[in-house]
């Protein structure tokens, strides 16, 4: 019972671990796309 136990709270940490790094790298991805729509549509406006 212990055993199995602490195996599935190491494979939730790894999954968090995982959301983590995903959310970093989405995050990334979002804020250059967002920032070079924002540079765009200034570079249209002059």
């Amino acid at each position: 019972m212990e055993a199995s136990e602490s195996g599935w709270k190491i494979q939730k940490e790894n999954n968090e671990l995982k959301v983590d790094v995903g959310v970093v790298f989405y995050g990334s991805v979002l804020y250059t796309i967002i920032s070079l729509i924002v540079m765009i549509i200034l570079y249209l406006s002059y």
